[in-house]
């Protein structure tokens, strides 16, 4: 009888406890296993064959249910048995029986009528060391086994820098700092960030930097600002080339004005130009000047002019209304329109290149709308009409 049992892992060492009963119907029982060996592809888990000997000078069978402490089923022709039996797995001490009851190995035990030895194996497989016990109420002590893994161990290696994830080596996502990943490996620098130098594949930071500039968080850093009379020119501070507007370069130093053109008042160095001017004249571009004197422009006035598309406007109605800007006869174009309906609700539009802009509304009230611009010299009126009636629908006829 070969039974099968699926538990996560391998076989090892084992161990036979036989007694010999003091009747001539003795049944000794006895395990081993066979050297475990590792599941491919490796996962931790191991695998071991156990075969089970039993020996009865009677021919008789007896049927053990799995378990600790348990009798003899009803259907063994060995009578004799009556006392407790052992027949289980643990991952524990023996007699814990830690876990499942029923891990799927054999029950019955047959020996010939001859007298001579019978077998029975089953296959484990574990990732965890296991021990069979099987015993009958003949014998002193249990015989057991038990399943270790091999020597070497089952559980896959991985190359330096991968990960074995769910039985399978990763390479890396991500890398150590400094490193680069190529093609699933790290990869060590081989060129360094301006300022570093590279040791043994790792970018070291400058201990000291260059005159002028400020080591910071292992970087030199050039100055943002230079001391006066020096311009900060490619991260250095040189002296200045040229100087601001009034100023005078002499001996690498730009130098202030004594004096001041005419108007301009010399404060903190720097020639000023004036902020107000004299009764008459106005500021311009730093200098007062007396304005031209300029005849005023003719205005004239302008005409705006609304008129509807087609229709009488009335409340409840969706109606266009045209409104045109004209100066002296010319569109004006660019000039804002205000409407404002009845109920005080206003819409607001801006007249186009022909001078003319377009309004759809549908006043709600009946009464005025009024239609107003900045640029128009009056204000336009549009009369509401009250909503038509609603006309009487009449009833559908037959004839036939």
């Amino acid at each position: 009888m070969v039974n099968k049992r699926s538990i996560s892992g391998m076989v090892a060492a084992f161990a036979v406890f036989l007694a010999f009963p003091a009747l001539s119907a003795a049944h000794t029982l006895s395990v081993s296993a066979s050297p475990s060996q590792c599941v491919t592809p490796l996962s931790g888990q191991y695998t071991a064959t156990i075969t089970v000997t039993e020996a009865y000078f009677g021919g008789t069978v007896e049927n053990i249910p799995v378990g600790k402490n348990v009798y003899e089923l009803a259907s063994s022709t060995d009578k004799g048995n009556t006392g407790l039996n052992q027949n289980y797995f643990t991952t524990g001490a023996v007699g814990t029986q830690a876990g499942t009851a029923n891990l799927g190995q054999p029950t019955s035990f047959t020996s010939p009528a001859s007298g001579g030895a019978a077998t029975q194996k089953f296959t484990v497989t574990t990732s965890v060391p296991e021990t069979y016990v099987l015993a009958n109420s003949y014998m002193w002590s249990p015989a057991t086994v038990t399943i270790n893994a091999p020597a070497t161990g089952c559980k896959p290696s991985c190359p330096t820098g991968q990960t074995l994830v769910n039985g399978t080596c990763q390479p890396p996502t991500s890398c150590p700092t400094g490193q680069t990943l190529v093609n699933g490996t790290c990869q060590p620098p081989t060129s360094c960030p301006s300022g570093q130098t590279l040791v043994s594949g790792v970018c070291h930071p400058p201990t000291t930097c260059p005159a002028g500039q400020t080591l910071v968080s292992g970087i030199c850093q050039p100055p943002t600002t230079c001391p006066t009379g020096e311009v900060l020119g490619g991260g250095k501070c040189v002296p200045p080339t040229s100087c601001p507007s009034g100023q005078a370069l002499s001996n690498g130093q730009c130098e202030p004005p004594t004096t001041c053109p005419s108007g301009q008042a010399l404060s903190n160095g720097q020639c000023e130009p004036p902020t107000t001017c004299p009764s008459g004249e106005t500021l311009s571009g730093g200098s007062c000047t007396v304005p031209p004197t300029v005849p005023a422009a003719a205005t004239f006035p302008t005409v705006c002019q609304a008129s509807t598309r087609g229709y009488k406007v009335r409340a409840g109605q969706q109606d266009t209304i045209i409104v045109s800007v004209l100066r002296q006869g010319a569109a004006v174009a660019g000039a804002k329109v205000k409407v404002t309906l009845p109920g005080n609700k206003v819409i607001t539009k801006t007249t186009q290149g022909n001078g003319k802009t377009t309004f759809i509304v549908k006043p709600a009230h009946s009464g005025t709308i009024f239609v107003s611009s900045p640029s128009c010299k009056e204000m336009v009126k549009v009369k509401v009409y009250a909503a038509k009636a609603a006309t009487a629908q009449r009833a559908p006829s037959f004839t036939g």
